[in-house]
């Protein structure tokens, strides 16, 4: 429900502008700061996946489907959420079908900018550590099921482990090693080489080392970056550093869409997790502006966008045009 609700909420923002100082603005790109999908029991050594046994589902399935009205979208919505609840249980050992899953859910939000913004890099993500950890043993990395459709659509993508640099990228894919980082030093200018916005120095790094703030400020300060972005902790907080006279920039840690799974009680003692989606604005450099669009809040629009899709699915009765004529047809004989 959050990650429809945050792509609900994005394709509105491509379409419809909102005021920012008085002036209408729209949503340019998408930026993800890694750990979309999930690590296997080889990562996390879990020790339970835990499912439901099929005969106990059968008959839970039996007894809904008994009294179930298919026009009613409130019964609709209660056995799809269910059937998705049942699915999700256990874990996924399958690192094919967790790197489906990251593929699809880039390509939803890509789809639409590509439609709708003429930003050149209308994605930008590194990896994270948590499928990383796994892939990288194979020289694999969690966007490479992502670049294959790319390349079968014809999309060009910058990837940071490459000397080439494609003529016309609109995505940008940064890991492919320990530092997991990307940098785009012309962030804002459009398929035309002109300025959207900015142009800004943008910084985007998985898990920079170091305690505190000081491991991404100090990752920032590196490259002379306007926006030093990170995940990791999943943790959500905003930093400033000054880069001269009357001038910064800004350090800034993003928070997560995911709820409270087995990995965060691992790390009990540690931050507590921040969840929720960002809007970021920097139309130039040193001018930043930040919201933070929580999960619960997410989660209602993606309520919303299912329940009006359970509604639009139910079935109406069908009226025939068709009008039978009465007379009997004609037959000719041959000779």
């Amino acid at each position: 429900m959050v990650r429809d609700g945050f792509l609900q909420f994005y394709r509105a923002l491509l379409k419809v502008p909102v005021l920012f100082r008085g002036r209408p603005a729209l949503a340019a790109g998408y930026i993800d700061g890694g750990d979309v999908g999930e690590a296997n029991s080889d990562k996390w050594k879990h020790r339970y996946g835990w499912k439901k046994d099929p005969r106990q589902l059968l008959t839970e399935y039996i007894r809904l489907l008994k009294d179930f009205d298919p026009t009613n979208p409130d019964q609709l919505m209660a056995l799809s959420i269910k059937l998705a609840g049942d699915a999700m249980q256990g874990g996924v050992e399958s690192m094919q079908a967790v790197l489906e899953r990251v593929a699809d859910y880039w390509m939803d939000f890509l789809q639409l900018s590509l439609a709708h913004s003429k930003l050149r890099f209308v994605h930008a993500s590194v990896a994270g550590n948590h499928v990383d950890d796994i892939l990288q043993r194979l020289g694999l990395r969690e966007s490479d099921f992502f670049l294959q459709r790319l390349r079968a659509l014809g999309i060009e993508a910058l990837e940071v482990v490459k000397p080439e640099i494609p003529k016309n990228p609109r995505v940008a894919l940064g890991g492919y090693s320990l530092a997991r980082i990307l940098q785009l030093p012309e962030y804002g200018l459009d398929i035309k080489g002109k300025p959207l916005f900015g142009p800004i120095n943008l910084l985007i790094q998985h898990d920079p080392k170091g305690t505190g703030h000081e491991g991404l400020i100090g990752a920032g300060k590196n490259v002379h970056a306007d926006v030093a972005l990170a995940g990791h902790t999943h943790d959500n907080w905003l930093d400033c550093f000054r880069t001269g006279d009357n001038t910064f920039s800004v350090a800034y840690r993003l928070a997560t869409l995911q709820t409270v799974t087995p990995t965060e009680k691992f790390y009990a003692s540690s931050v507590p997790r921040t969840q929720g989606a960002h809007l970021l604005v920097m139309p130039m450099r040193g001018d930043f502006s930040e919201k933070v669009l929580p999960v619960n809040f997410l989660a209602e629009i993606g309520r919303k966008h299912w329940r009006t899709l359970a509604k639009s699915s139910r079935k109406r009765p069908v009226k025939s045009k068709a009008v039978l004529s009465k007379s009997k047809p004609k037959t000719r004989l041959r000779k």
